[in-house]
This record gives structure tokens, C-alpha cells and sequence, in this order.
């Protein structure tokens, strides 16, 4: 179009499948397939079909093809196929194209209320697959990130829209939609499987639409046309997903609108009519996501400083900051829009990096600020700090887990009985914890408990001065 070229492409049979993206053409006869680039119109390449073809999907790097004989076939641009995926009972008549998704790693099927992902470099199943509470409407894959930060919008019949992280590890499960099933199900399996599930918004028209080169996000919510530049603030700190988002309700949109294209800082609308309406919107976050996968961080703090919108840029900064372990843009983030609590707590995380083996400290802090408690656990655990491990568990009042971590390695169980004694006494309570209950009569020496953990303390901070590793295997205590 930019040229104001034109190509006529003929073909020995009628075209029953035609897909325009990436740079390529993909045009499906009922026996043949030819890729095309924009570039070279003169020289497709072509290969034969077993079975016409039912739907085409188009990604970076290739494309997928869904048909009766073969199931879900991953092809590259150059005609390669690079694998093929085939589950069990799979009907290529009851998929559409929103309940199937794919990026340049992974691909998603979803059917009836279970989600299932798999590698497509060689078809295997990724992760354990995933069941939701209601029918899945559509699915929609990010295209930006590493494989385990594959991020999964889905739509149910309820117009209820969430996120999910798929191949994040212990994302296996089910998540209930009710409290009674909730309740029913419930334990720790469950617990590790709701932190990578969250409801973004109700009422959603249509299914959501993700850019093509950063992880935003745009959906119909309540007809009002909704994009949130930085939704896996949701796994990192919920309290800034409702800031990050914009709010757009111009005539252009109305009901029956549904997004259909999103691209740079323009938004391609699909109105009721078929008509279709261009939406232009800020490139900043667009910028400031690319400043961050950069890591020039100073640049994306003077982006935020001097933007139209600086709340919504700030708060983006500060969920991509603290998950990328900068503190210090961090902090000056969390100032900016005023969330003093959190500052603190940023401001805590730089005394850690300073007083005691920080890294690890730190590292395991963050992951329980991300709600990830068994990932903190197992950092810690991995670095021989048994003790900090069965702290974070206190402080979270995960009283049995501290106890049963005390046990397994045979040190510090005074030490969360003296917590828990005083945890009662605080607030007045009788002991219910049968475990607890059993090791009432036991008495604490306080004093030596104290004594045992200044001794942690103290080997903590001889290892930092001497420049060992947090996880050196000559540190067992």
C-alpha cells in the first residue's frame, strides 16, 4: 500500500483459507499451501495438503494449520513443518479461531472448560494443563517474553476475563468458581495455582486482543475500550494493575465493538457493521517497555518524569522495576505515585542488599511481596538459610509449614515455638493447631533461642565480608 503496487496471484484451485500477517500471505487451497512474502510476491513456496484446511493462525516466526488428518501442524515460512499436535479426542469442527492460540513458543487449545499448552518446537505437552470453572469463550496468547512468561488472557461464557500464567512453574490445577468449590478443593496445590490465575475485569464483549511486541492488552469492558500497558503487574503487584490501565470511550467505540488488531501505539477496532475504526493511542509505555527490556533504566525514569500521563507511566515502571530487581527505580517510582507503605518496604530490600547476604535475601523477599511463598521457601532453602526460611513462613503466619521445615532439618523448632507462644499471648487465643497442642508442655529457653539465632545472623554477615556464596555447600547449620 505504502508503495501503491499491485500483485495478481492465481492459483489452480479456489482459495478456501487466507491469512495476511508478519510479513507473509498464507493463501489455502483445498489441496495445496503457498506462503508468500511481502517482499517477493514472485517466488512462493508451496507444499502439498492431505486435508483442506479448516483454520490458519500466523505468528513471528510461522504459522499453524488445523485440519481433520493432522490435527494442529506448525509450519515455518519457508513450507519446513516443525511439528504437529494431535491430542486425544481433538474435533478440528469445534474450534474456532479464538479458542485456539499461539506465539513463537508456545501454542494453546482450549476445549469446553480445559486449557492445554504445548511446546512448539517439538508438539510436547507444556505444563499440566489447566481447568476453569465455566466454558472457555476465547484464549488469546502474548506474543512478547520468555517462554515461562508466556502470559494467557481467557474469556469464559460468563464475560469474565482473566490472566493466567501457564508454563509458570505450579500452575497445574483447577481453579473453582465458586467459594463452595473453592472450599472443597482446597490445599496447597490449589494455593500455588491461584497465584498465576487473576481476574482482570466482567462484563467483557469479545475476546481480548494483545500487542504484537509488548505484553499490553486491550479489551471491550462494559463498552468501553480498555488497555492495560502493563497487565503482569497482576503477578507482581496487583495494587498497581488498576493504575496501569487507560480508559477510552470516544464515539469510535460503542457496543458491539471488539478489538481486532493491536499494533505500535494504533488500536484496530471491529465495529458491529464490520466497519473498522483505527484508535490511536500513547506510544510511551510502548517506549517504556522497550527502555526496560533494555535496562536503561535511567532513561525510562525520564520518560515517566515528563509524560502527558505520569501516573499510569509510573506505575508500569514500578511493576517492571521491582520485577526486575531494580530497587532504586523501584523507589523512586513508588514515591512518585505515592505509595508510602511500599516505599518502605523497597527501602527495607536496600538495608537487606547492605547488611546480609542480599541477593538471595532479597531475591526471596520479592517473591513473597509476589505472593511466589514456595519459590521464596526454595531460594532460601537452596542457599542454606534455614533459618530466614522458617521466619518468612512466621511472619506469614504459616505456622504448620515453619514447624514442619523445623522438623525435616531438626533445628529450630524452639524457635517456632517461642514465636507461636508469643503469637498467642498477643492475642489472646488458645493453641487449636494439633501439632502445636501436642508440643504445649514443652518448655523454651529463650535466651537460647535468641543465642541461636544471633549465631545465624552472625554467619550470615562472616559470609558476605569473606565474599562466599550464599549457597556455599560448607554452610550447614
Amino acid at each position: 500500500m505504502l508503495a501503491e503496487t499491485r500483485e495478481r496471484l492465481e492459483f489452480r484451485d479456489p482459495v478456501v483459507k487466507l491469512s495476511l500477517g508478519y510479513g507473509h500471505l498464507v493463501a489455502c487451497t483445498a489441496s495445496q499451501c503457498h506462503i508468500y512474502s511481502t517482499s517477493n510476491w514472485n517466488t512462493p513456496h508451496i507444499f502439498d495438503l492431505k486435508e483442506p484446511v479448516q483454520l490458519v493462525l500466523q505468528f513471528a516466526r510461522g504459522f499453524a494449520l488445523l485440519d481433520a488428518s493432522a490435527g494442529v501442524q506448525v509450519i515455518t515460512y519457508e513450507g519446513r513443518q516443525v511439528c504437529a499436535v494431535k491430542p486425544p479426542g481433538l474435533r478440528p469442527e469445534a474450534f474456532s479461531r479464538h479458542l485456539i492460540s499461539i506465539s513463537s513458543d508456545s501454542l494453546a487449545l482450549a476445549n469446553g472448560t480445559a486449557v492445554k499448552c504445548y511446546d512448539t518446537a517439538q508438539g510436547r505437552p507444556a505444563g499440566q494443563g489447566f481447568t476453569h470453572g465455566s466454558d472457555i469463550k476465547a484464549i488469546s496468547l502474548s506474543q512478547f517474553g520468555a517462554a515461562t512468561d508466556r502470559l494467557l488472557a481467557l474469556l469464559d461464557t460468563d464475560g469474565d476475563l482473566y490472566l493466567h500464567r501457564p508454563l509458570a512453574q505450579g500452575s497445574s490445577g483447577t481453579a473453582p468458581k465458586t467459594a463452595g468449590a473453592a472450599a472443597a478443593t482446597a490445599g496447597s496445590s490449589l494455593a500455588v495455582q491461584q497465584q498465576h490465575l487473576v481476574k482482570l475485569a466482567s462484563n467483557v464483549y469479545g475476546p481480548p486482543v494483545w500487542h504484537d511486541t509488548a505484553p499490553m492488552l486491550a479489551a471491550m469492558v462494559d463498552g468501553q475500550l480498555v488497555v492495560w500497558y502493563h497487565p503482569a503487574a497482576a503477578f507482581v503487584d496487583r495494587d498497581l494493575l488498576e493504575a496501569a490501565k487507560a480508559v477510552h470511550s470516544d464515539g469510535s467505540v460503542g457496543a458491539g465493538t471488539t478489538p481486532d488488531l493491536f499494533a505500535g501505539s494504533t488500536l484496530l477496532l471491529r465495529r458491529r457493521d464490520g466497519a473498522r475504526v483505527c484508535v490511536g493511542l500513547s506510544p510511551q509505555p510502548l517506549l517504556l517497555h522497550e527502555l526496560a527490556r533494555a535496562g536503561q533504566w535511567e532513561k525510562a525514569v525520564r520518560l515517566a518524569r515528563f509524560s502527558y500521563d505520569s501516573n499510569v507511566m509510573w506505575a508500569c515502571l514500578a511493576a517492571l522495576a521491582i520485577a526486575a530487581g531494580e530497587l532504586t527505580t523501584a523507589e523512586m517510582a513508588y514515591a512518585a505515585i505515592d505509595a508510602v507503605d511500599k516505599l518502605q518496604f523497597v527501602l527495607h530490600l536496600k538495608q537487606l542488599q547492605r547488611a546480609g547476604p542480599g541477593d538471595v535475601v532479597v531475591a526471596a523477599e520479592l517473591a513473597v511481596y509476589r505472593r511466589q511463598v514456595h519459590d521464596a521457601e526454595a531460594m532460601l532453602l537452596q542457599a542454606g538459610l534455614l533459618y530466614r526460611a522458617i521466619k518468612t513462613h512466621v511472619r506469614l503466619h504459616n505456622w504448620q509449614r515453619a514447624l514442619d521445615l523445623a522438623r525435616k532439618h531438626k533445628q529450630h523448632i524452639d524457635t517456632v515455638l517461642m514465636y507461636r507462644h508469643r503469637h498467642l499471648a498477643a492475642t489472646g487465643q488458645q493453641e487449636v493447631l494439633p501439632e502445636f497442642q501436642a508440643l504445649a508442655q514443652e518448655q523454651v529457653d529463650e535466651a537460647a533461642v535468641k543465642e541461636q539465632i544471633r549465631q545465624d545472623k552472625a554467619r550470615e554477615a562472616l559470609v558476605r565480608a569473606t565474599g562466599a556464596g550464599a549457597g556455599s555447600p560448607t554452610r550447614r547449620y
